[in-house]
């Protein structure tokens, strides 16, 4: 039996510093993988079992995995174990993240890059309304209910909710470090030699540390209408944020001597010894 982390890697949730940690500590153990134009994006279980099948993974990360378990699967639990890793982003600050990190990319002719290229956050965000519902109607709860009927309905908010219950690390980007510690302690009897420190964040914006002026901003900017449209687009994507947050601090709590972890994590970060 092989134990494998899968990192469902959600974009513009701090999949990156993540993908460098795990890459740098398992080397060729560890595989990015996105399948190519001719798959059209699918990691179905095949494409997994056959990715498994060429080398000995330990530790897959892909932005094709969606949430799926892959546990349920019999042919492949006959033989492997996956520990599902997955980050949530509130709504509006990955919003806030995606339309500056398209900015930082060369001119596009993608037809959302170049839009978010050529306007404003709040023109960028009315095109995405008008243009690409699917970019703003809880795209992390369709992701991990498998959900892709539009709009998300409050059966794909609990299908996703009760996934997060068995995704066996799920924390958020704003507690990122919490969620590394978390994630180090409850994984060390499978992973003894894990170690999630960084030395740095990869491609971060500035939106994490001023959230609160960010969005008052983005209101003054869209106006309330726009703004309670965007809330409401959004609303079970915060909700599950919230859920995620709430169940890893309880996590956090039944993990003795917290705050001797946290020190030891802090230091590590800081010292850049990897």
């Amino acid at each position: 039996m092989r134990n494998v982390i899968l990192h469902h890697h959600f974009f513009k949730n701090a999949g990156a510093t993540l993908v460098k940690t795990l890459s740098s500590q398992y080397g060729d153990k560890f595989i990015e993988f996105h399948p190519s134009n001719e798959t059209k994006g699918i990691f179905d279980e095949r494409t997994l079992e056959s990715l498994l099948m060429q080398s000995d993974y330990q530790v897959i990360s892909s932005h094709h995995l969606i949430g799926k378990n892959y546990n349920l699967i019999d042919f492949l639990r006959a033989n492997y174990r996956f520990y599902d890793f997955v980050l949530i982003r509130h709504p509006l600050a990955r919003l806030l993240s995606i339309h500056r990190y398209y900015n930082l990319l060369p001119k596009s002719t993608h037809p959302i890059v170049s839009v978010a290229q050529e306007k404003n956050l709040g023109a960028f965000l009315k095109h995405l309304m008008r243009h690409h519902p699917n970019h703003l109607l809880s795209p992390q709860v369709c992701n991990l209910s498998g959900g892709g009927v539009l709009p998300p309905s409050y059966a794909h908010l609990k299908l996703a909710l009760d996934r997060t219950e068995d995704i066996f690390v799920c924390g958020t980007v704003e507690n990122y470090d919490d969620t590394m510690i978390a994630a180090e302690y409850f994984l060390k009897p499978i992973f003894p030699t894990l170690k999630l420190h960084y030395s740095s964040r990869v491609n971060v914006s500035n939106v994490d540390s001023d959230e609160d002026v960010q969005f008052n901003l983005l209101a003054a900017e869209l106006g309330d209408g726009l703004y309670k449209t965007l809330l409401d687009m959004n609303a079970f994507d915060i909700e599950l944020w919230g859920s995620v947050k709430n169940n890893l601090n309880w996590r956090l709590r039944h993990i003795p001597f917290l705050e001797n972890l946290k020190k030891d994590f802090q230091d590590r970060c800081a010292s850049q010894i990897f």
